[in-house]
């Protein structure tokens, strides 16, 4: 996924929101929690997601969570910051954040240590507590599903994550390692904090430091980086002494760290940063956009987002502007076509800015397998490129079309649906990722 255009209409009220909640949470430790722009979204780094999240959950379990957008960023989705995101009304984001406090503080939880990822966000005895109806304890594990909806691979991991250059990361005791489509460990559980396969490594960490494995396990860069971000395009990202530049495959600089930002490369060119404006460089690291925009998105067939005082439009790769900045918001384009915001509603433009599909949705995403979810009245359907409604506005939630299938929440649960909107796999499940590569990460509760 690239990096994202965000709701325009939460401008304001992201910014006192985020400035009073990272507030609060500097008073407990935390650190590495940041709002993202003009967002709902909320970015915590080395892994930091998961327990903030938890702890939303459980100090507020109607929080208005959107789990579609929670994933690990790095590699395969070739994002440049570990972790993850994940959506949360603004106007309820002060209330739920005050609220996992005072869950923590009142079941004497150490939130400092949640904070850096030491600790899951659970209150003291619920492991203990038995069910009802059989006096066996239950604990949650994490398996895969296939595209049948039968388990491949049995829920026996404390944690997991999806399939990425045909490896998954799994959390076993307290190490993470992966295994292969069949459940085999590949790689045993050795290190402290992994991320997933892209171009064939993985960012791994070892006493505070970040380097390299290979699909066999290898090292083959030494953990010597503060913080390094995977492949794309044949480089990563990494920063020295608080400045960001990129790697090659040996580990050896090859674009010095003098930026104050980079992102990952994409299309030959990668976003910088320099003095709070943004441009982008080649691989050879020269500037070849001069550094003018107030945000640039990364280049997709061709084309890159930009922003100049508060809208946004395409340019070039040469630098030209051929779709002027007139919208408040305009996504990368995906499959031929830019998710756009015009006073409020959403729609779509092709590549030369002409409007295909009025402006009528109230929240519109990527296209995706020739599918697109949209949002109507708080209900979630999928239209056609020609903005014909294929699948009926009719789910509380759902996500993008992946592997020929979409994830959509039915009353309390997620289940699967096919292109033609018909229920291929049971809404059953507390928690289930996209299919990628052919399996779903599931998260089940398991009698120990």
């Amino acid at each position: 996924m690239e990096r994202r255009n965000f709701r325009a209409e939460f401008e304001k009220l992201e910014r006192e929101c985020a400035d009073a909640c990272v507030a609060i949470f500097k008073q407990y430790g935390i650190s590495k929690l940041k709002f993202m722009g003009t967002t709902t979204k909320i970015r915590c780094d080395d892994g930091e997601t998961p327990y903030f999240i938890d702890a939303i959950v459980l100090a507020n379990p109607d929080a208005e969570i959107n789990y579609c957008e929670y994933f690990d960023l790095l590699d395969d989705e070739n994002s440049w910051w570990t972790g993850g995101y994940f959506d949360l009304d603004w106007i309820d984001l002060y209330d739920c954040i005050n609220d996992a406090i005072d869950y923590y503080q009142k079941n004497n939880l150490p939130i400092s240590d949640w904070a850096q990822g030491v600790g899951d966000p659970e209150v003291k005895g619920d492991e203990d507590e038995e069910d009802e109806e059989n006096p066996a304890s239950l604990k949650s594990l994490f398996g895969f599903i296939d595209k049948s909806g039968n388990i491949v691979i049995e829920p026996q991991f404390d944690n997991a994550w999806d399939f990425s250059d045909g490896l998954a990361k799994v959390y076993v005791g307290d190490k993470w390692g992966f295994i292969d489509k069949n459940g085999n460990i590949v790689i045993e559980p050795q290190f402290n904090e992994v991320w997933t396969f892209s171009d064939g490594l993985a960012t791994v960490q070892v006493n505070g430091k970040q380097g390299f494995i290979d699909k066999c396990g290898n090292m083959v860069v030494d953990p010597k980086f503060d913080e390094v971000r995977g492949f794309s395009d044949g480089l990563a990202r990494v920063k020295v002494d608080g400045k960001y530049g990129f790697i090659g495959k040996d580990g050896n600089i090859v674009i010095e760290p003098r930026y104050d930002e980079v992102w990952v490369f994409r299309e030959g060119l990668a976003p910088v940063e320099v003095k709070g404006k943004q441009g982008f460089i080649d691989k050879g690291g020269n500037i070849v956009i001069e550094p003018l925009y107030d945000q640039v998105w990364n280049y997709s067939y061709g084309l890159a987002t930009v922003e100049i005082d508060g809208k946004q439009g395409f340019i070039d790769k040469c630098g030209n502007m051929v779709v002027d900045p007139k919208f408040d918001e305009v996504w990368a384009l995906s499959e031929g076509l830019s998710v756009v915001e015009v006073d409020g509603e959403y729609g779509y433009i092709d590549k030369d800015g002409k409007i295909v599909i009025e402006p009528q949705f109230d929240n519109a995403w990527d296209f995706s397998d020739g599918l697109a979810k949209v949002e109507v009245d708080g209900k979630y359907g999928f239209i056609d490129k020609g903005g014909n409604m294929v699948i009926e506005p009719q789910f509380d939630n759902a996500c993008n079309f992946s592997d020929g299938l979409a994830k959509v929440y039915v009353g309390d649960k997620w289940g699967f649906i096919d292109q033609s909107g018909k229920i291929v796999i049971e809404p059953q499940f507390d928690e289930v990722n996209n299919f990628i590569e052919g399996r779903a990460l599931v998260k089940l509760n398991v009698r120990s």
